[in-house]
Order: C-alpha cells, then sequence, then structure tokens
C-alpha cells in the first residue's frame, strides 16, 4: 500500500513481477507518476495489479473494503524532456478505481521523445473519468496498445489527442474490447489539434454493443 507523490526518477527503472499488488491509499496526491523507465510484464492468471486500497479482490482485505470509481489518481507516463531512453512496457496489467481528486483520467502517457510504450493485454477499468488517455509532442510517435479490455470507465475508456503541432500517433490497439464506457459501449475519442493527426488501427475489436454485432472489423493496416 502506497501513498501521496510516487515518483521513478529520470534515469531510473521500475520493475515489477508477475503477481505484484500496488494498492493506492487516497485521492488527494496518491499516484504514480513515471519519469523513467517502468517494466512491469505479469503472466496469464498473474496479473501486476494497480488499485485502491478499499479493494479485497486481490492483496487481501484493507481499507473499507468497498472501493469505488475515483479512490486515487492515476499512472501518469511523462517520457519528455530527457536524453535518457525509457521504457514503459505493462503486459497482463490490471489499472483500476483511479481518476478521483479531479483528475480526467486513470492513466495518462504524454509520448515525447527517447521512449518506447507499450501497454498490452491488461484491463483498464473502474475509472471515475477516462480510462487511458494518449498525448504527443513530437512529430512522429508509436504506442501498441493490442489486447486491452477498456471496461465501466465514467469518461472515454480511452482517448488520444496531442499539443498543438503537426504532431502525429500511430496506436495499434487491435484485439482490444470497449465496454460500457462513458455511459455506453464503446467509448473512444480523438482529437485533433491544430494540425494534430491520430491513426488508430483498431482491427478486430470488440465494441459491446448489440447494434454492433459483436466483433467490429476494419482493415488491416492503418
Amino acid at each position: 500500500i502506497i501513498g501521496d507523490g510516487n515518483y521513478i526518477a529520470d534515469g531510473a527503472t521500475l520493475t515489477l513481477d508477475p503477481g505484484v499488488c500496488i494498492k493506492f491509499s487516497g485521492n488527494s496526491n496518491t499516484l504514480l507518476d513515471v519519469e523513467g523507465s517502468l517494466i512491469a510484464r505479469g503472466a496469464p492468471g498473474e496479473d501486476i495489479v494497480f488499485t485502491s486500497w478499499n479493494d479485497p479482490s486481490v492483496g487481501g482485505a484493507t481499507g473499507t473494503g468497498t472501493p469505488h470509481a475515483g479512490d486515487w489518481l492515476y499512472i501518469e507516463i511523462h517520457t519528455n524532456n530527457s536524453s535518457n531512453v525509457r521504457t514503459v512496457v505493462m503486459d497482463h496489467c490490471q489499472v483500476k478505481y483511479g481518476g478521483g481528486g479531479g483528475a480526467p483520467y486513470n492513466m495518462q502517457a504524454h509520448l515525447w521523445g527517447n521512449n518506447t510504450v507499450s501497454i498490452t493485454n491488461s484491463v483498464i477499468s473502474s475509472s471515475l473519468t477516462e480510462g487511458l488517455r494518449l498525448m504527443s509532442g513530437v512529430p512522429t510517435v508509436a504506442v501498441s496498445l493490442n489486447g486491452n479490455t477498456f471496461a465501466n470507465n465514467g469518461g472515454m475508456g480511452l482517448s488520444l489527442g496531442s499539443a498543438p503541432g503537426a504532431y502525429v500517433i500511430w496506436a495499434k490497439a487491435r484485439n482490444c474490447s470497449f465496454l460500457t464506457n462513458n455511459n455506453n459501449g464503446a467509448g473512444v475519442q480523438i482529437g485533433r489539434n491544430n494540425g494534430a493527426i491520430c491513426f488508430v488501427d483498431a482491427s478486430l475489436c470488440y465494441w459491446g454493443h448489440e447494434d454492433l454485432d459483436g466483433w467490429a472489423v476494419v482493415p488491416d493496416g492503418w
């Protein structure tokens, strides 16, 4: 269980083993700010979990035993203003019950500079606000989001945008599921500001709405 103001410093790496559970104990300043590298590779049946300290489903009985959306803030990934190569890998992870304290998301990744960001086979859910927001501030950046589930988030499950400028985000989000986000089945928002362009490869995604007949398939490639 961790409290306020947790940082992975520029040049540092935090590696988490399969099955690790991190619980956040409040929403005033309870977050994980990634300014270095985060390697969180879980495994089938051994997810790495980031959740509220009120969540008894993992890590034993703690807090009130009744988790709510917004119990803590967020995970924020910063990859800007550094000559260091930064790597964020999250595979078979769960991030849930964030988006509190006025934060507009459960997770946000600022994509800049020398970085690799991959979030795959994971569940981002039960945020008071958006599930995952991606923002870019460099001419072209790519991120892998394959195999994720975005579920029961109060805002959009996945949101992409950029700072003003001619920036491009290429996001591979194949084989994802979008379930009951933003009070509907899908919950994907793509923003465009001052020339910014976002591309999403959403092949073989399930949108969780009967009107879409289950699997919605778009052509392969960008």
